[in-house]
């Protein structure tokens, strides 16, 4: 997981698979506050990563961006 953040300017948090494949990411506009922030950066952490040979999947079901699905 990264987290791209100076005060002032948008905050980017990207969620990286072995190999930087990137599984999702998620903007926050300036002015967010921290706590936002923060509890968006906890509930990644406590997201299962998925398994090799299988797709990450999105909130819908559908294959999160970046990932690549094999259907």
């Amino acid at each position: 997981m990264r987290v791209l953040h100076k005060p002032g300017e948008t905050t980017l948090l990207y969620c990286l698979a072995p190999h930087s494949v990137c599984l999702y990411e998620a903007v926050f506009s300036p002015g967010t506050p921290d706590a936002v922030i923060t509890a968006a950066i906890e509930a990644a952490l406590s997201l299962p990563l998925p398994r090799p040979g299988h797709p990450a999947l999105g909130q819908d079901g559908a294959p999160a961006k970046g990932s690549r699905d094999p259907r």
